[in-house]
This record gives C-alpha cells, sequence and structure tokens, in this order.
C-alpha cells in the first residue's frame, strides 16, 4: 500500500460516518510499518515517512474525538500496542503519535502531536495536512511556528 493510498485510507477513517474495525486500523499500522521498513537515504524521504505517520495519527484521533463506541476502539488499538492514553493535561494526540511513529525521543512526541494538534484544530484531513508539511518551508518546525504566530502563542 502506497502513501496515497495510505493517505486516502486515512481520509476515510476520519470522515464523520465511516465506522471502520479494529482490524481496518491494524491494516492501516501494518502498512505504515512496512513502508518504514523500506530503507531511505535522503532525508526528504525519511521526512515524507514521518509526514504520513502523522497522518495517520490526525486520522487516528479524528475518528476517536467521533463518539465513545469508536473511542473505545482507538482505546483498544492502543492497549494492542502497549500505548497508555494521554495524561490529564497532556496533548491527547500524544497516544495516536506514539502508535503511528514509534522509536522516537519524547522531545520529538510532543512536537509531532503538537502539530496534530494544530491540524486537528484547523479541521485538516489527513491528505491535506501531509501536503501542508511537504510543502511548509522548515518542514513541521516551519508548520508549528507559523501557526502559533498566526495564533498570538
Amino acid at each position: 500500500m502506497g502513501r496515497s493510498e495510505i493517505l486516502t485510507l486515512c481520509d476515510e477513517i476520519s470522515k464523520k460516518g465511516s465506522l471502520a474495525s479494529l482490524e481496518d486500523l491494524e491494516f492501516l499500522l501494518s502498512s505504515l510499518n512496512k513502508l518504514r521498513e523500506k530503507p531511505v537515504k535522503s532525508r526528504k524521504k525519511r521526512d515524507r515517512r514521518l509526514f504520513k505517520g502523522l497522518g495517520v495519527a490526525l486520522a487516528f484521533f479524528g475518528y476517536g474525538s467521533k463518539s465513545s463506541t469508536k473511542k473505545r476502539q482507538m482505546d483498544n488499538l492502543l492497549k494492542r500496542h502497549s500505548i497508555l492514553g494521554a495524561k490529564i493535561g497532556k496533548n491527547p494526540c500524544l497516544p495516536y503519535v506514539k502508535v503511528c511513529v514509534p522509536g522516537k525521543l519524547s522531545r520529538d512526541y510532543d512536537r509531532y502531536a503538537k502539530a496534530v494538534r494544530i491540524a486537528e484544530d484547523q479541521g485538516l484531513r489527513p491528505t491535506k495536512f501531509y501536503k501542508t508539511l511537504k510543502r511548509t518551508k522548515g518542514g513541521m518546525t516551519g508548520y508549528i511556528e507559523g501557526n502559533e504566530a498566526n495564533r498570538g502563542f
């Protein structure tokens, strides 16, 4: 499953009426993991792979926010991957980022979750979020800083 297929499926999952099964969500994660296993040499390709993972995290967060049934599905998915839910006062996107982009440092997770939260607040779909990160000068850091400047943080 390639980039566009993964992000298209994410867009479908994040739609209001779409109820995915836990197997669908696991399939999406396994497709993302297969992409991650392929070696890449350039930073540009590594960044794009990261942006895909963040797109999936955005879809999962949006999906889990739709109803209590969907929230339970996402909680089960996180439990299957030994990820605890967000602590009170922490970014609620953090567990979804951890499951979609494993093996990073804590400070990286905080930054990634911040970008996903901004995208959710802006109502971006995963495909649009991916394209925005790809086009933004400075990538994710530029995206976060630009949005914080516009919001007056």
